[in-house]
């Protein structure tokens, strides 16, 4: 299992340690000594947070550390973080329907051996209604998704006002 989490510094006054005091939460609520991945969620913080950060995966509270945003305007802002301090990975705002990070965020990703997670990769389920209405491609139609079996209730994609699930009503479409 890898576990992840994200903190702030805004919990105790833009300072480290509100978010000394949220993972030092996660780690009771988690009921382990160590986090695979701690975040520092939305930049916010994320030069108060970075000693601490430091600090703990020196330690080793933590395995790897990163930063998120899911706002094109911040992208300049991590792409500055990701050269000033070793980060393991950046969370990014990245889909179809927007690819600004692939400018700047991912070519520095790719140099500096930082991983990337997609954030909202399906736009806020937008993609999907997008997609709805289209025949699927005939090689599809080798695929019968109701061997696969079904999808546990936590990892399914929920999208506004649908269930995504693989299930035999669905099984005939792609969402």
């Amino acid at each position: 299992m890898f576990l992840a989490t994200k903190v702030t510094a805004t919990g105790g006054g833009r300072s480290a340690a509100g978010g000394e005091a949220s993972l030092n939460r996660s780690l009771e609520r988690l009921r382990t000594p160590r986090i695979d991945l701690l975040q520092v969620h939305n930049l916010d913080g994320a030069d108060e947070l970075m000693p601490i950060l430091l600090k703990w995966k020196h330690e080793g509270k933590i395995r790897y550390l990163g930063i998120t945003t899911s706002r094109v305007q911040q992208h300049g802002q991590m792409v500055d973080f990701m050269h000033r301090y070793p980060l393991d990975f950046v969370q990014v705002d990245y889909s179809v329907a927007n690819r600004d990070a692939a400018a700047k965020v991912l070519p520095l990703a790719i140099e500096r051996k930082v991983g990337v997670l997609a954030n909202i990769p399906f736009a806020f389920g937008s993609l999907f209604d997008h997609l709805q209405s289209r025949p699927l491609p005939s090689w599809a139609a080798k695929i019968d998704s109701c061997q696969l079996g079904p999808i546990p209730a936590e990892i399914r994609y929920r999208a506004p006002g649908r269930n995504l699930h693989n299930s035999r009503a669905n099984a005939s479409r792609t969402p």
